[in-house]
């Protein structure tokens, strides 16, 4: 089904180019349509190309009111026509033969053997926008020349052999005019063609021991209807690009000492006007090169068991396009965290306009929650002889896990609240993860100075001092209250 459509567009193409134009449209030999690519450059709105070309030994040329240009594009299912605008190049000396008369007005396909004709305005240049090209084809290039004195129209495959292709590339779509010199062969097309060491028409020729004839002498020339495969660089002087190639003696013609190719005689350049091409001609590639998007994972977290639920994945994905940018948005995420320790993977994937993708795998670890040690409040003391001590008084404990802790404190060391002296008491607390926490404190007991203090003994009565006898009518309830205070105590001190 799809060879019958395609056989009915192209059927369709030439009968409205028929139609279109009155007359037949075929390719036809560089020899009786001459041409050159002088330049292509990928610009920013399309390939622009520049040359030459006619349709020789048939009528003047001056401008518009003679003959017209046209670029043809086909791919063998459509068939673009763009039109060309004239510049000013002269090709009527390149045509002229020495020593006959110029052609007159009315006469009309004519030998350049008997007259010559004019060859003004014979340059093109013409720009193939990239809008009008569809993706994903691949355009064969010709020239349309139309004489419209004779109303003629030709058309010719054009060949630019060039070592690299003209790229023009907006984003991801891509243009390419392609004319390679590896895909090219040369056929020389004329007899007396001349071997130069150098590009240009000024270059000397080459000589060779080897004579065919008196009249041409020792000077090598091109074997008429030879074959090249190798074209090893091209230049251009003037309007003419010349290529180089390698040669080697092959013996006579038509009195001529002439050469094909070979490894002997090396460089050998040879005009363009005098070959024929074959091979691929130039063509217009269009792709699109979409280049897949890019997720980035920027971190593998690890996490609490109590942030689970306010967890977010996104925050560490990213995704771009060369194309079409950030698509981070457009990212699609697959798998599950549970609130409980362990590995989860999260499988990312996003898809860019062409259905190009690609997916990242973020690994998501939980952990139960980081136990703290507690901490410990316990201060440094001073206290009067004899006060009372508590050990545990404005002693605390807390964690951030287990809270308060000041029931599980523990204490080491002693403090004799009757003697002066300094004392050191070590707390120790221990939460639910076995971490603790322990501090040294320093307990200090001085003197009261607002109390005159005196020695009193339980064993010793007031009346076996010598004590105002004033003091001993109060030895009794002295002693009682000392005993009931200090019942431990064998002595204490009194004011």
């Amino acid at each position: 089904m799809k060879l019958i459509l395609k056989f009915i567009m192209m059927f369709l193409c030439s009968f409205f180019t028929i139609f279109l134009y009155g007359v037949n449209v075929k390719a036809i030999t560089k020899t009786e349509m001459p041409y050159e690519v002088m330049q292509i450059q990928a610009g920013t709105t399309g390939f622009e190309i520049t040359g030459w070309g006619f349709i020789a030994d048939s009528q003047h040329y001056s401008g518009s009111g003679t003959h017209s240009f046209a670029l043809i594009l086909e791919d063998g299912m459509q068939r673009k026509r763009i039109e060309a605008s004239f510049t000013s190049i002269d090709q009527t000396e390149l045509m002229r033969v020495q020593g006959v008369r110029r052609c007159g007005n009315n006469e009309y396909r004519v030998s350049s053997d008997y007259c010559y004709y004019d060859y003004k305005n014979v340059g093109f240049k013409a720009i193939i926008p990239y809008r009008e090209l569809d993706m994903n084809r691949s355009y064969q290039v010709s020239l349309e020349f139309y004489a419209k004195q004779i109303n003629r129209r030709e058309q010719i495959p054009l060949y630019f052999p060039t070592a690299a292709p003209f790229v023009h590339r907006n984003q991801e779509f891509e243009y390419r005019a392609i004319s390679a010199l590896s895909a090219t062969q040369l056929r020389v097309s004329y007899y007396g063609t001349f071997v130069r060491p150098l590009p240009g028409d000024k270059s000397k020729y080459y000589y060779t021991k080897n004579v065919c004839s008196y009249g041409y002498g020792n000077q090598l020339f091109f074997e008429n209807n030879t074959k090249y495969l190798n074209i090893f660089e091209n230049r251009r002087v003037a309007n003419t690009t010349y290529y180089r190639l390698a040669v080697q003696e092959a013996g006579c013609e038509r009195n001529r000492r002439v050469v094909r190719e070979g490894r002997t005689i090396a460089p050998a350049w040879i005009p363009s006007s005098f070959v024929e091409y074959s091979g691929k001609a130039l063509t217009i590639e269009t792709a699109i090169r979409n280049h897949p998007p890019i997720i980035t994972i920027h971190q593998h977290p690890i996490i609490e068991e109590k942030d689970v639920e306010t967890f977010d994945p996104m925050r560490y994905v990213s995704a771009y396009d060369q194309e079409e940018g950030d698509l981070t948005s457009k990212i699609i995420k697959s798998g599950e965290i549970a609130n409980k320790d362990g590995t989860y993977p999260i499988l990312f994937t996003v898809t860019d306009k062409y259905g190009a993708t690609d997916s990242k795998t973020m690994t998501v670890t939980v952990t139960k929650p980081a136990n703290t040690p507690p901490i410990l409040h316990a201060y440094d003391k001073t206290i009067f002889q004899y006060d009372p001590f508590n050990y545990l008084e404005d002693v605390t404990a807390e964690d951030r896990e287990d809270g308060n802790l000041n029931q599980k404190i523990t204490y080491s060391g002693h403090v004799d609240t009757s003697k002066v002296g300094g004392y050191e008491v070590l707390y120790q607390v221990r939460d639910s993860q076995n971490e603790t926490a322990s501090k040294r404190v320093k307990i200090q007991v001085i003197k009261n100075p607002r109390e005159r203090i005196r020695y009193f003994s339980v064993r010793k009565p007031w009346y076996k001092e010598k004590i105002p006898l004033n003091w001993k009518s109060k030895e009794a309830i002295l002693i009682d209250q000392l005993k009931n205070r200090y019942p431990y105590a064998e002595s204490v001190f009194h004011s």
